[in-house]
């Protein structure tokens, strides 16, 4: 157990591997928003497939722009900002598909200050208790940063 605890930990203090994980992440709840939420009618193996592959471009393209940035305290801000991004965009369409049966445009999305006036009570009824696996993951993810955090400084400080 304890060697299975330092490969994923080192696994994820690279930086490849924590945009791989938050990949991850994202993509089992994508693939749960479209068991649950979503009724998609996949007639053949050929539309599960493209079910299965769709989250994971454009994931790992906006996820891997924080790539580019040198500085580890920025790269993992601006990871973590594309990921919270990506997942209130996921979560809203999972809300806004159980109303109207349909999923978020841009023009939807450019409207909904006009609408969002008296929306308080309504979206708020519009959840349901299996929403709490899209927030899940990141209650993991700072568990585990914050532990490997913590780690890094006890090590630094019996090594000084």
């Amino acid at each position: 157990m304890k060697k299975f605890k330092t490969l994923i930990t080192g696994f994820i203090n690279t930086r490849l591997g924590f945009i791989i994980t938050l990949l991850f992440c994202y993509w089992i709840k994508t693939l749960w928003a479209y068991h649950t939420d979503f009724s998609l009618d996949l007639g053949n193996i050929y539309q599960v497939f493209l079910t299965i592959i769709n989250p994971i471009p454009l994931a790992f393209l906006l996820l891997g722009v924080a790539l580019y940035v040198k500085n580890t305290r920025a790269f993992y801000i601006c990871s973590w900002v594309v990921y919270i991004i990506l997942n209130i965009l996921l979560i809203s369409n999972s809300i806004y598909y159980r109303e109207f049966s349909d999923f978020i445009t841009v023009s939807a999305m450019l409207a909904s200050s006009k609408v969002s006036a008296g929306l308080g009570d309504s979206a708020l009824n519009l959840l349901r208790i299996w929403d709490i696996i899209y927030i899940l993951d990141f209650i993991i993810i700072d568990y585990i940063i914050i532990t490997l955090a913590f780690e890094s400084v006890k090590c630094c400080k019996t090594v000084c």
